[in-house]
């Protein structure tokens, strides 16, 4: 029961509560029933081995300090995922967090996956939402980018393709195709 006739939901739209807002107590059972409507999942499009010393992505800002194993993943600052992100930031991998390495390009950045054998091009990598008991959110995202979570959500860009859930996956929408029920 809310005492009005029209509510602006924002960015519960996408199941999130804005970056530091104060929750009253008698409320927070509806918080508390948000879900994140949204995840970015992605896989690799190439795992390669490189040795000591190699410097990856533009500007050769991360250099390998042992033998490392890095995938590429097929998304970028044209997708909406801001160069800004990373080095530092971290993407799920097998339920790991693991970290983005070099500069994040227009339609590709690197991860470091040495430290879980066996990544390949069929494994899933989130970027954004959870796998296993590991979860980053859009806030985790919004603090590393000196911006906010609402930002994060809403510049995802038209190119990544959206797929509708019901529990199972119900429609795509991508530039080239779109189907749905």
């Amino acid at each position: 029961d809310l005492p009005m006739d029209i509510v602006r939901p924002g960015i519960a739209v996408y199941g999130v509560i804005p970056d530091d807002l104060p929750v009253a107590p008698d409320r927070a059972w509806a918080a508390s029933a948000l879900r994140p409507a949204m995840r970015l999942v992605a896989r690799p499009i190439r795992v390669l081995d490189v040795p000591e010393g190699t410097a990856v992505s533009y500007g050769g800002r991360w250099v390998a300090e042992r033998p490392s194993r890095i995938a590429t993943i097929p998304v970028g600052y044209g997708d909406g995922y801001a160069r800004t992100t990373g080095p530092g930031a971290e993407v799920l991998v097998r339920g790991r967090r693991m970290p983005i390495v070099g500069t994040i390009a227009m339609d590709a950045f690197m991860v470091d996956v040495t430290d879980l054998p066996g990544v390949g091009e069929g494994d899933e990598v989130v970027l954004l939402g959870s796998q296993g008991d590991e979860r980053i959110e859009a806030a985790e995202l919004a603090a590393r980018r000196g911006t906010i979570s609402w930002e994060v959500l809403s510049t995802m860009a038209r190119r990544l393709p959206r797929v509708h859930l019901d529990g199972e996956p119900v429609g795509v929408r991508s530039l080239a195709a779109r189907w749905g029920r």
